[in-house]
């Protein structure tokens, strides 16, 4: 093979999985918008009551997320709770987590195809090429693996904080309140 069609497949193999990924994307969008679970993971509105992202109630509950640790205040929390249901809600769609992992594989291959250019002795450039499908062939499995353990952990701090129908509290009334069965 030339120099010319290494760079014309791998560019060829990165935008097929970069198109693949635009479509699992718009899939999972879709996905959410039909269960009402909200778009953007990282926006909270039901929180506007405690603060902005850097309000102290909500920076200790990002700090017991990160740690997955059990929380001693109430509001924090409540917090906490909203934070993984959402987070847990995110990790249940089938399409978030291909989506990663096929971008993932576009940006490995493009990064690859942009060495070609670059390297100019054969040996070199099949080495390079070679760290990058063995980049690619580890890269790509772990995505859905690191998904499914963030799904694991959130759900076993979401149970340390009460679980999904834990005691609701808001900045105006301190005291957690039972949710209603019905």
């Amino acid at each position: 093979m030339t120099e010319f069609e290494v760079r014309l497949s791998l560019l060829a193999v990165s935008v097929v999985l970069l198109a693949a990924s635009l479509v699992c994307l718009v899939l999972s969008f879709r996905w959410r918008r039909r269960r009402g679970l909200p778009t953007m993971l990282w926006r909270h509105p039901e929180l506007a009551e405690f603060g902005g992202p850097l309000s102290p109630v909500r920076r200790s509950a990002a700090r017991v997320v990160r740690r997955s640790q059990a929380s001693g205040d109430p509001q924090v929390a409540h917090v906490v709770r909203s934070i993984l249901l959402r987070r847990i809600a995110y990790l249940k769609d089938p399409w978030h987590i291909p989506a990663l992992a096929l971008l993932n594989a576009s940006v490995v291959l493009n990064i690859a195809q942009n060495l070609v250019y670059l390297v100019e002795d054969a040996r070199l450039l099949a080495t390079s090429l070679g760290l990058f499908g063995v980049l690619l062939a580890v890269s790509v499995p772990a995505v859905p693996l690191l998904g499914r353990r963030a799904r694991r952990r959130a759900e076993r701090t979401l149970a340390l904080n009460g679980g999904a129908d834990g005691p609701r509290t808001s900045r105006r009334d301190p005291t957690p309140q039972r949710k209603e069965r019905t």
